[in-house]
């Protein structure tokens, strides 16, 4: 049964609970009708955390940065670096933007500062 479990690619204990008509999984004989349940999905990969939480964003306090989430880009100046959150000042209207560190891929300054628009 161990052979037959392989070949189907099924497991030799799900192969076994499938044919209790046989008394000896180890001895089959020819003519033994085996039934073979069908092969188990393989199991879904581990889940990661999508984006590592930055270690330090102290060291960006008050100086223009561009933060990568799953969702999008967003930029502004850092003015405010939490347990949980990170608060970034946008451009001229002193707009906040409160991103939850667990979101965060990335942070960079860029090489120019901000952009005008």
């Amino acid at each position: 049964m161990f052979f037959i479990a392989q070949r189907f690619g099924v497991s030799l204990n799900a192969l076994i609970a499938a044919n209790p008509h046989i008394p000896n999984p180890s001895l089959i004989f020819p003519g033994d009708v085996l039934c073979v349940p069908p092969q188990s999905p393989p199991p879904p990969p581990p889940q990661r955390d999508p984006c590592p939480c930055p270690v330090s964003l102290k060291d960006f306090i008050n100086r223009f940065v561009e933060v990568t989430t799953p969702c999008g880009v967003v930029s502004g100046k850092l003015v405010f670096v939490g347990e949980s959150s990170i608060t970034l000042q946008e451009g001229k209207t002193d707009h906040p933007i409160v991103v939850r560190c667990r979101v965060i891929c990335f942070v960079r300054i860029p090489r120019y500062g901000p952009r005008e628009e």
